[in-house]
């Protein structure tokens, strides 16, 4: 995951800010457009783990999706002075339906880095949305988030580096997607 350019999300999600925005919320395929990032879905029915942390990653991908759209109106708004994106906070939403997910004992320590990575990320922004100046990828919950999803990626790959070649880079498209750096 860090690979990439420090900040070259928040970058790429400046210079698309330029492009026209359609007054719609923006979908989880235009999100990861505008960051510009390859989205590979996981496919669960290729997984060779058990079906219960198969179904549990193919939901916790589609929570990050929507906290990746989510990060990526925010900013967009936050950048263009609340011309572009969206001013909608849908955090709440996203943190609930992370802790009313059943959780594969295996996927713990995942989950709980996840959940911690999103409301850190939550936080940051909400804090943004009040000082919009005051955005930085130096801030320290940025770098926070950046290690806990860093290091929820190390988990699910130590569990499943065996998966196939698209799941392996499905897993990598979600958790890059998802860390601001």
């Amino acid at each position: 995951m860090r690979t990439t350019v420090p900040c070259l999300i928040i970058a790429a999600v400046i210079v698309r800010a330029a492009q026209p925005v359609s007054a719609a919320p923006m979908t989880v395929e235009q999100a990861y457009a505008a960051i510009p990032h390859e989205r590979t879905v996981f496919n669960p029915a290729m997984a060779s783990m058990a079906p219960d942390e198969a179904a549990y990653l193919k939901e916790l991908f589609a929570i990050i999706d929507l906290a990746v759209k989510e990060r990526v109106e925010t900013l967009l708004w936050l950048q263009s002075g609340g011309t572009r994106g969206d001013e909608v906070d849908e955090y709440d939403m996203i943190l609930g339906r992370l802790k009313s997910l059943p959780v594969p004992g295996k996927l713990l320590q995942v989950h709980q880095l996840v959940t911690d990575a999103i409301q850190e990320q939550c936080n940051v922004l909400r804090e943004w949305r009040k000082a919009p100046k005051q955005l930085s990828m130096q801030h320290p919950l940025v770098h926070s988030s950046s290690r806990k999803l860093y290091q929820a990626y190390g988990g699910v790959i130590q569990l499943y580096s065996k998966e196939d070649t698209r799941n392996l880079q499905a897993f990598y498209d979600y958790f890059c997607c998802l860390d601001f750096l």
